[in-house]
C-alpha cells in the first residue's frame, strides 16, 4: 500500500501523507514515519497533515453508526440483545459522567497502537450515544496526543519501526499501571 503512495503522490508527498492518516489502523502512526522517510516536509507540517487527515473520518462514522443504531433499533434481535444487557448498560452509565466519559475516549484515542485511533473512538462515541460536538473534540484531543507522540518517536528514533512499536507498547504498560494504581488507592 505504501508503494502505492510513494508511486502515484512523490511529487506531492503532503497529500500522501494526509491521505494515509485517514486510513483505519494506519492513521498517524504510519503517516508521521512515511512523512519523515520519504518527503523533506518540516516536521510541524507533517504533524498538521497528519492530525487533519486522520480526523476527516470522524463525524462521518459517528453518524453512520447512529443511524445504524435506530435502524436496528426495531429489529427483534437488537431489541434482544439490548434486554440482555440493559441493566449492565444503566449500572455503568450511572457511574460515570459525561466528562469521565470523554476523558476516557481521549486517553482510548490517543495511544498511538493499531485499533486505537480516531476510527475506533468514532465507532465507540457513536455506539455509547455520546453527543456528537463533545465525541468530536474528545476525539481530536486524543488525535492531537497520539500523532505529537509518534512525532516525538520519529524524531528521537529516526522512523525505525522496531522502536516506534516499542515505544508504544511501553506507552500502554504506562497507562495500564496508572489505571491499576488508581483502582488500588480507590480500595
Amino acid at each position: 500500500m505504501i508503494n502505492f503512495f510513494v508511486a502515484n503522490f512523490s511529487a506531492h508527498m503532503d497529500l500522501a501523507i494526509f491521505l494515509i492518516a485517514m486510513i483505519p489502523t494506519l492513521e498517524c502512526r504510519v503517516a508521521i514515519p512515511f512523512g519523515f522517510a520519504l518527503s523533506d516536509l518540516a516536521p510541524f507540517k507533517i504533524y498538521l497533515l497528519s492530525f487533519l487527515g486522520s480526523l476527516v473520518p470522524c463525524i462521518p462514522i459517528i453518524f453512520v453508526i447512529k443511524r445504524i443504531k435506530k435502524g436496528l433499533s426495531n429489529k427483534k434481535f437488537y431489541k434482544d440483545l439490548q434486554d440482555k444487557y440493559k441493566t449492565k448498560i444503566e449500572q455503568l452509565n450511572s457511574k460515570s459522567s459525561l466528562i469521565k466519559k470523554l476523558v476516557y475516549l481521549s486517553l482510548f484515542v490517543a495511544i498511538p497502537l493499531p485499533l486505537t485511533g480516531v476510527w475506533s473512538g468514532s465507532l465507540i462515541a457513536g455506539i455509547v450515544d455520546l453527543p456528537l460536538y463533545y465525541s468530536f473534540i474528545a476525539i481530536a484531543i486524543g488525535s492531537m496526543i497520539a500523532t505529537a507522540l509518534m512525532l516525538l518517536c520519529s524524531l528521537l528514533f529516526g522512523g525505525s519501526v522496531i522502536y516506534l512499536l516499542i515505544a508504544s507498547l511501553i506507552i500502554v504498560f504506562l497507562v495500564f499501571v496508572i489505571t491499576l494504581v488508581k483502582k488500588i488507592k480507590r480500595k
